[in-house]
This record gives structure tokens, C-alpha cells and sequence, in this order.
């Protein structure tokens, strides 16, 4: 940190550091256990044959032709530990005895980072038949993914003075990564083909380039000189608000069926024109024309996470008083709560199957405004 003028009013701060990450919790956790002996585990229960003067299960034949699909996980033997790098530069400035604002760059990378891929997935013209017919997807755990995060933080901070408190925080960043899940989990469009991951590079699920938040507290200073009936009734108001905003999350245009023949069923359509509308509404969201399904047999070019959906815009507002009663200063509390008070309507993800007819329309919203009324008594 570095006071610039001297009187504390302006600081200069930064920090950066390289930060490991444990091994993956959950089921992935056994694949360092010897409970699992790595780098594979195979975790099929096959039911053998009950004649024992003929039996189909032997140490020379472990499975037998009847039994399904083998399932396996492995682990990547030369897996490296995952780390993180984070940096972050700000300047503060204060000013009044109750007032701040800060600006800020904050970014990370991540490296080496978890994700799982299906090693005997059936490749691209093979009419969708595994390496290894006996098994069905092994999944792999490797540490080939990585991320990369940019961010401008704005904030503004007012502490409670004269009976009014506000803090204020808006973002603009960009998140981008190839697998956006804890442990590398699947989410925000599966992979289209296991043999080539650099194409799942693209925005991260939870990548909102603009977010903001503001809540204000205002203690309302009407009727201070008033007693009796008019003064409890009129003194003590307090109004409260918190208001959101963030970009819509973005996701990835998909195809019904088994397009490319390999049985994966997470293929995607080629892109071929600009998807964006200049004035989109849920019944249709996306230019259906910015969008073809790929020859038979082929996978299509639409990246991971191409799309954006609706974002959010929201307004939650309550007043309340309190009322005393002898001794008791908060004998009675009166509140009144309206959540998403313009009755913004909040959308969820539009249809992301590009081959079926309710392809970018919205199926459904978020509760709209509700009214919350209630009166606590404390004794």
C-alpha cells in the first residue's frame, strides 16, 4: 500500500499471489487412494453363471461375452498440481469522514486445472464405435484445462451519516475457460469431440461482462418534533433497497439426436451468420437463420458458449418501523417487503436445440413481484 498525498485520503494497494488447489473432492477424490487402484478402476458388477460345472467366469476369462458394457475412470499418471494466479491493483480515494470510492483491476489464471474426458469415446467416422468395444465412456480425469479472468471494479461506499447509507459496486470483466465446473465437472455445453478439447475454449458459464449492485438505507426524518399518537406513528420510518443488474449467462446452441454418428448426443450446428437481434423478446430470442445443421456424419463449427441469454434487472424495497412500548424500544417491528418491485420479468435460458421448433424462445420466467406484510411483536 502507498499513501499518495499523505493524509490518508488517497492509497494506492496491491497485492498478487500463486495459489495451489487440492485434489478434487467427491467420487474423484479415491483416484489417489489405493481403494482405487490407480491410474484405473473398474466399477461393473457382472453376475457370473450358477453352474459351477460350467462356468462363464474364470482367471482365465474375468468377463464373460454376456456381460454389458465394462464401465471405468482413470486418472492421468502425470497429472500436475493445479494452481491459481491472482493480481489486483486499486486506488481509493476518501471523500468526506463518511464517504470512499475505489477503483480496481483484479484478474487471475488458472492452470492445470481438473476437468474429465472420455478416453473411449467413439471418434468421428467410426459409426460410433469405441476404441475399446468392451467398455462403455471411460472417464479420465486430467488437468489440461485452464481460465482467465479480467475485471475493472468500481466502488462507492457511504457509511451511515445524516440517516443515509449507500454502497455501490459495478463490474466490468470477462471470464473465459474450457471448462467452467469444480473438479471439471461438465456444464455449459458438454464437449462435441473428445479428440479435440481446444474447442470448448470460449466464455465461462459464469461470465457476466456487466454486473451491479447498489443497496441504500434512508432512516425517513419526518416528525422528529411530534409526540404522543402523531409521533409514534409518523417517527421512526426506515426505507431499505437493493438493486441488481448482470448480463445474461451465456450458453451453448446444441443438436437433437446423434447428428455426427458417434453417439456422444452433445453435437452443435454450424454458425453461419450473426445470431444477435436487435430487439429480441422471448417468443425470439436468437436469429434461427444464423444457424444450419451440419452434413450427416460431421461435427458443426458453433463454439461453446456462443450464445447469451436474458440477463437480470431487479429492485427489492421494504419499509419498516418499530414500535415502542413502555421500556422495550422495539416492542413492535411493522415491515413491508416488495421483491422485484417494477415486476421486471427475470427469463430463464431460452431453448438451445437448434433442430427443434421452440429453438430460442424462453420456456418460462422467475416469480414476479411479490408482497411480503408482516408485524413482529418482541417481549
Amino acid at each position: 500500500a502507498y499513501d499518495v498525498t499523505g493524509d490518508g485520503k488517497t492509497v494506492i494497494r496491491g497485492g498478487g499471489g500463486v495459489f495451489y488447489i487440492t485434489q478434487p473432492g467427491g467420487s474423484g477424490a479415491g483416484y489417489w487412494t489405493n481403494a482405487y487402484a490407480f491410474p484405473f478402476q473398474l466399477h461393473t458388477t457382472i453376475n457370473g453363471s450358477t453352474n459351477a460345472r460350467n462356468p462363464d467366469i474364470d482367471l482365465f476369462k474375468p468377463f464373460p461375452d454376456s456381460a454389458p458394457g465394462l464401465r471405468a475412470r482413470s486418472a492421468d499418471v502425470d497429472m500436475r498440481t493445479p494452481y491459481m494466479t491472482q493480481q489486483n491493483l486499486s486506488i481509493a480515494r476518501q471523500l468526506d469522514e463518511t464517504t470512499v470510492i475505489e477503483v480496481t483491476y483484479a484478474g487471475t489464471k488458472g492452470n492445470k486445472l481438473y476437468r474429465y474426458r472420455d478416453i473411449n469415446a467413439a471418434p468421428l467416422g467410426a459409426g460410433g464405435k469405441r476404441p475399446f468395444p468392451r467398455f462403455s465412456a471411460i472417464r479420465s480425469i486430467e488437468g489440461s484445462s485452464s481460465s482467465v479472468y479480467h475485471s475493472l471494479q468500481l466502488r462507492f461506499d457511504r457509511r451511515l451519516s445524516r440517516g443515509v447509507s449507500v454502497l455501490g459496486a459495478y463490474t466490468y470483466s470477462k471470464s473465459i475457460d474450457d471448462e467452467s465446473a469444480q473438479s471439471g465437472r461438465v456444464s455449459g455445453g458438454a464437449p462435441q469431440n473428445y479428440y479435440n478439447l481446444k474447442e470448448q475454449r470460449g466464455p465461462s458459464v459464469f461470465d457476466r461482462p456487466q454486473s451491479m449492485s447498489a443497496a441504500f438505507v434512508w432512516e425517513v426524518p419526518f416528525g422528529r418534533d411530534l409526540t404522543g399518537i402523531a409521533g409514534a406513528l409518523i417517527q421512526g420510518w426506515k426505507i431499505n433497497g437493493i438493486y441488481s443488474f448482470a448480463s445474461g449467462q451465456p450458453y451453448t446452441p446444441t443438436l437433437q439426436g446423434d447428428n455426427s454418428g458417434t453417439k456422444n448426443r452433445q453435437d452443435r450446428p454450424d454458425l453461419i451468420g450473426q445470431w444477435k437481434l436487435s430487439d429480441p423478446d422471448p417468443n425470439r430470442w436468437v436469429n434461427e437463420a444464423a444457424f444450419s445443421i451440419p452434413p450427416k456424419g460431421s461435427f458443426g463449427n458453433a463454439g461453446r458458449n456462443v450464445l447469451r441469454g436474458p440477463g437480470t434487472n431487479n429492485l427489492d424495497f421494504s419499509i419498516g418501523k418499530t414500535f415502542a412500548f413502555g421500556e422495550m424500544s422495539d416492542f413492535a417491528e411493522f415491515r413491508c417487503e416488495l421483491f422485484n418491485l417494477p415486476n421486471h420479468p427475470q427469463f430463464y435460458l431460452p431453448n438451445r436445440f437448434v433442430n427443434s421448433k421452440q429453438f430460442g424462445t424462453v420456456p418460462r420466467a422467475r416469480d414476479g413481484r411479490q408482497i411480503q406484510i408482516s408485524l413482529r411483536f418482541t417481549f
